[in-house]
């Protein structure tokens, strides 16, 4: 079906859009902007003290995004970089409270472990602030930019003319090393300052939510902080005994294949486009051997592109687009249309995730965390090769690691969290990169614990429905046992566009 170029971008905006919200995808470059100018209101201070720092009025931006801004306070947390010689260089970190609506608040406060690697809390925040209202009621909101990310030291290196992994690895080491030293941006030194931090602003405890990557950070500070630590909630979960990256390409094929078969199951998407695995597959052959070339109008700027699409422009984006249930709906007709010979779409959509990526994540500080805790355990499988991501993952992990400079991670380090901590695990039936078994494979070392499976959802789920409310009802008692999540069960996937007018009415 052949649609206007205005109209294919205003659909593809909407759809990324509504995908973006609580991603996290690895391995792409990018800066997060400070925190603004304070929001001007008749009756908010222009300072918060809490605990031993005073903090200043600011406001908290998610670049190139629709979302609201956020009256907060901001406050630098000055710490060493490397806590085995404090001594040394100190390194700043960029902190904020978003302060309690309620009238007579709790003195522990909640904090948005953010994904990644690389993520900046500060500037996503904006992004699921609506998740996080409903616990502001009693709490404030605690956010710690991770260091090396956006406020906090981030690492910035430019995109060189080198062309290969190792040479475009090494010139960016050698940008970062000239202020940092990348071995101490690991998980275990964003939890030592999450607790720094949490002791100079005053707060006995923390209710610690994590969203993918952001579970690591929040297991990790439980085991090592357990005090301090008052209930977890872990939004599509990593275990810690997981070697990221080591499964990416085995989930992304489950989840495609369990959603796929939906489109099975329904008879005008089955109709429209018979088997959508089978023509991904067919896809990925035929670009492996005969790339596309593609003029398009960029869906952002609009001026004229002329773009190649190759087997892993394709992978990306049904990689990308798997997280989302709004995006993984449009797959079959993004395939359909490529099929056809028809490849605008796809590379319009590609395009859009990709801008969007780039400004949303540090991909020099992720290398600090994979090389030092994953890469060494990493190992290439033979089946991966048949999948839709294939088995370079391992490959140019290995190659990135040997020109990064990173330190060995304690023995226990991917040791699973045990104990009786109340967490409420969250977690979406079609998950491409964390799926439900790892939050069992959570549960079952937490007597406190309890998985809620939430049908139909992708990647990030927090944000769904009533889950808010359920999230607040969950931190308010800290026993999730007790919990009603009947709610939850309403929701479902969202039903397959079989036109970019949508889906069958």
């Amino acid at each position: 079906m052949n649609v206007s170029p205005r109209r294919l971008r205003l659909v593809l905006l909407l759809i990324v859009g509504a995908a973006v919200l609580w991603q996290r995808f690895p391995l792409r470059h990018g800066t997060q902007g400070p925190p603004g100018k304070p929001i001007a209101t008749a009756s908010a201070p222009l300072t918060l003290k809490r605990g031993s720092l005073t903090l200043d009025a600011c406001e908290l931006n998610a670049p190139h995004s629709p979302a609201a801004p956020v009256a907060a306070y901001c406050a630098d947390v000055t710490v060493p970089e490397d806590r085995t010689h404090p001594e040394g260089r100190r390194i700043t970190l960029k902190v904020a409270v978003v302060p309690t609506t309620g009238e007579k608040p709790d003195r522990d406060a909640v904090t948005f472990l953010d994904g990644g690697p690389g993520g900046a809390a500060l500037s996503d925040y904006p992004l699921v602030a609506g998740a996080f209202a409903p616990l502001r009621k009693s709490r404030d909101v605690l956010l710690v930019d991770q260091r090396g990310t956006g406020g906090s030291h981030a690492f910035k290196c430019k995109q060189g003319a080198e062309t290969d992994t190792a040479a475009r690895v090494r010139a960016c080491s050698d940008a970062v090393s000239a202020s940092a030293d990348p071995r101490f941006y690991t998980t275990m030194d964003a939890t030592a300052d999450l607790d720094d931090v949490r002791q100079r602003l005053g707060y006995p405890t923390l209710t610690v939510v994590g969203v993918s990557y952001g579970t690591r950070v929040a297991q990790i500070y439980a085991r090592d902080y357990p005090l301090a630590v008052r209930a977890l909630v872990l939004d599509s979960p990593v275990p810690n005994a997981l070697t990221l990256g080591s499964e990416h390409a085995l989930n992304l094929d489950a989840s495609l294949t369990a959603r796929f078969a939906g489109c099975a199951a329904d008879a005008a998407c089955r109709t429209r486009f018979g088997d959508p695995m089978q023509t991904l597959h067919q896809l990925l052959a035929t670009l492996t051997t005969h790339p596309v070339d593609v003029d398009i109008a960029d869906p952002i700027t609009h001026s004229a592109r002329h773009e190649r699409v190759t087997r892993a422009s394709l992978a990306q984006l049904v990689r990308f687009y798997a997280y989302s249930p709004i995006t993984s709906a449009v797959l079959p007709l993004t395939l359909d249309e490529a099929r056809k010979g028809h490849y605008e779409p796809l590379l319009g959509q590609l395009l859009l995730v990709q801008g969007d990526l780039s400004t949303r994540l540090d991909g020099p500080m992720e290398l600090s965390v994979l090389c030092s805790e994953d890469a060494p355990l990493l190992t290439e499988r033979a089946e991966d090769v048949r999948t839709v991501l294939g088995s370079g993952f391992v490959k140019e992990a290995k190659i990135a690691c040997g020109e990064w400079p990173h330190a060995p991670m304690p023995g226990n380090f991917h040791a699973p969290l045990k104990g009786a901590v109340p967490t409420l695990i969250l977690v979406g039936e079609f998950d491409p990169v964390t799926p439900p078994r790892y939050a069992h494979d959570i549960a079952q070392h937490l007597s406190g614990a309890r998985v809620v499976i939430m049908n139909g959802q992708g990647h990030s789920v927090m944000g769904t429905g009533c889950a808010p409310e359920v999230v607040r009802h969950f931190v308010e008692s800290a026993d999730s046992k007790t919990l009603d999540v009947t709610c939850l069960a309403r929701e479902r996937a969202a039903p397959f566009f079989l036109d970019y007018a949508g889906s069958a009415p």
